[in-house]
């Protein structure tokens, strides 16, 4: 990292980095991307952010990876999306948003019980 990179780091706001990151990561997945780090300053300066399709193709990702291994440990049955919201049926027979469960049992620590 070099240091105007760090220095906006430490001046942008969060939200502005995350999103700036994301739109890194949605660009490695389609071209090459010669400077990272030029990449990331840019991003910050002009406040990128990643497409829709993108982001809802990273978090659809997620969710199918972290309901397999849920899946496989009996923490869930059953899986639905009501108005934009994914939510998963327990074990206990109880409909939770994927947010809360997630919480919960993060993707780390049943990437871990696997």
């Amino acid at each position: 990292m070099n240091s105007t990179l760090s220095n906006l780091i430490g001046q942008a706001p969060e939200f502005v980095v995350l999103e700036a990151i994301e739109a890194l990561k949605e660009a490695l997945t389609t071209t090459t991307v010669r400077s990272p780090s030029g990449f990331l300053v840019e991003a910050i300066r002009n406040t990128w952010i990643p497409n829709t399709g993108y982001q809802q193709k990273f978090e659809q990702n997620t969710f199918d990876e972290w309901y397999s291994l849920a899946l496989s440990q009996r923490l869930v049955s059953a899986s639905t999306k009501r108005d934009g919201v994914q939510y998963v049926l327990t074990n206990e027979n109880k409909w939770v948003s994927f947010e809360e469960i997630q919480a919960l049992y993060p993707l780390s620590t049943l990437r871990e019980m696997a």
